[in-house]
């Protein structure tokens, strides 16, 4: 995972996440590594404004990004396996090998328990919830075959199921819209989804030759990983061009009472040349 120029890797054998500086990387072939969690057999990877965050069984293990020395682990219920994270802010979602969706805010460290704050935000889905990504207005993820699109300030819940599909692979949600590469019988692809309208953009159709194992986008820019084949980068060529228009701040079902301070913050500033509030 790539963050604030700073890429952190998973060590599986030596069970630990190390933290990279990207200059060092350009500068020596053995740049030198800071080690973030020591045996822990890291899972997913994720950051929120302030935290590095990885899972390891029920357990999210946070460092803070500006002192990784400071540690601490928030668990959920036992026997809730970890298998997708996402962030947004300070918000960290985490879905389960029970079908289960959870949303925690895990405070600043160390760890006030009493503050800790885990909701199940979905109790049992008919299949695992996977590949989660956030816009900061809605959770996107998969279920089985299909897409969904969960409002995080109603928790309304909206469905799409592209054309033969057997099986989602990959999702990332940039500038408006969300990325979707899957399988079908024959073929697998990329295909992209209007956020807000929720509709299938019938223009972009993305071939692969191989099945596609992540998701990346950057400007113009989209990365598609393929596991043992490397990465595949397209120049989207202008394509697309959008905007985020989630709040940041205050997060997603926060409750103010008089005298409280109300800070607003875009999730990102770019292609945005104003705001309004209403």
């Amino acid at each position: 995972m790539l963050d604030e120029g700073i890429a952190y890797l998973a060590h599986d054998s030596k069970r630990q996440l190390v933290a990279l500086d990207t200059l060092d990387l350009d500068a020596s072939p053995t740049p030198p590594a800071t080690v973030v969690f020591n045996n822990v057999a890291v899972g997913e990877i994720v950051a929120t404004a302030t935290q590095i965050v990885a899972s390891e069984s029920n357990r999210l293990h946070l460092a803070q990004k500006d002192h990784l020395a400071t540690i601490d682990v928030v668990s959920l219920p036992a026997g809730e396996e970890i298998v997708s994270l996402a962030a947004h802010g300070e918000t960290i979602y985490a879905s389960t090998n029970n079908r289960r969706l959870y949303r925690v805010l895990a405070g600043a460290l160390p760890v006030n328990t009493y503050k800790v704050v885990i909701e199940n935000l979905i109790g049992a889905s008919e299949n695992n919830i996977l590949n989660l990504t956030v816009s900061g207005d809605y959770l996107f993820f998969s279920e089985g075959t299909n897409i969904h699109r969960l409002d995080l300030k109603t928790f309304a819940d909206t469905v799409l199921e592209l054309p033969d599909t057997q099986a989602i692979n990959a999702l990332e949600y940039a500038d408006g819209n969300l990325w979707v590469a899957y399988r079908t019988a024959v073929a697998s692809e990329v295909r992209v989804v209007d956020a807000q309208t929720w509709t299938l953009n019938e223009a972009i159709r993305i071939p692969l030759t191989q099945v596609a194992t992540s998701l990346a986008k950057h400007q113009s820019f989209l990365a598609i990983g393929l596991g043992d084949s490397g990465v595949q980068i397209i120049d989207l060529n202008g394509q697309l061009p959008g905007i985020n228009p989630a709040l940041l701040t205050p997060t997603a079902g926060s409750v103010f009472v008089q005298g409280d301070k109300m800070t607003l913050a875009p999730s990102t500033t770019e292609g945005i040349n104003s705001v309004r509030y209403y």
